[in-house]
């Protein structure tokens, strides 16, 4: 398999490596709990903590094998594509863990790049944040990343706008800031 090269989470979980592409989900579950973990590269995650939060109407004890079959059902479904899920996650017997992909991981370098000091950064992270982050999950945690991704590029918005400002691009830096208004909130 080739080495992951991004895996996209504004809009639709898409994983991609090389010029193989996994954008299709056996359940929405697979996309939920491998949305979750690549949120959160190198954080372990309590398979109870994935179980109450994936599946929060349903006893602990009644989902553990709900979790064991979903991730063989994602396991099933990337194989099929050619790509290898032991690359992507480590799974142990309480905890599941996203692998540390760096800048393949679209979230992770939304996050640097929104924290960046240049006007190239600041557009790379604005570019990035296409659609709402994982934008067909609707649990708790998802709708808090998506806001505070939402509230990050708004302020790269705004920090590209004043740099566009101090250039005399008086029009893009007035884009940028109904930009930030309109798509990201305020």
């Amino acid at each position: 398999m080739e080495a992951w090269t991004n895996i996209g989470l504004f809009g639709e979980l898409v994983l991609r490596a090389g010029s193989t592409v996994h954008e299709t989900w056996p359940t929405a579950r697979c996309r939920e709990v491998l949305g979750y973990l690549l949120l959160r590269p190198t954080e372990p995650v309590p398979r109870t903590w994935l179980i109450q939060n994936v599946w929060p109407a349903i006893p602990v004890d009644q989902c553990r094998n709900r979790l064991s079959v979903t991730l063989s059902m994602t396991k099933r479904a990337l194989q099929a594509s050619g790509l290898d899920m032991d690359s992507l996650i480590q799974v142990k017997t309480k905890t599941l863990t996203a692998l540390d992909l760096g800048d393949a991981n679209e979230y992770v370098r939304f996050k640097r790049l929104c924290q960046g000091t240049t006007p190239e950064e600041l557009r790379e992270a604005i570019t990035i944040h296409r659609a709402p982050l994982l934008v067909d999950v609707a649990h708790p945690w998802a709708l808090a990343a998506r806001s505070e991704a939402q509230v990050a590029a708004r302020r790269a918005a705004l920090a590209l706008a004043k740099f566009e400002e101090d250039e005399g691009n008086d029009r893009s830096a007035r884009v940028l800031r109904e930009r930030a208004e309109h798509e990201y909130g305020q």
